[in-house]
């Protein structure tokens, strides 16, 4: 456990995280651009 460790946990970790950020900037602006067309469409009697 110990060889393999270090560098490839570390380096696994740095690009997971990359993701996830990645992944969740890409959702909040997926997010916000529905919502933006979801509130032009809407009826204004809508809540």
């Amino acid at each position: 456990m110990e060889g393999i460790g270090r560098g490839s946990t570390s380096r696994l970790f740095s690009v997971s995280s990359f993701f996830f950020f990645f992944f969740l900037i890409l959702h909040m602006a997926v997010h916000s651009f529905e919502n933006s067309r979801s509130e032009a469409a809407k009826l204004p009697d809508e809540e």
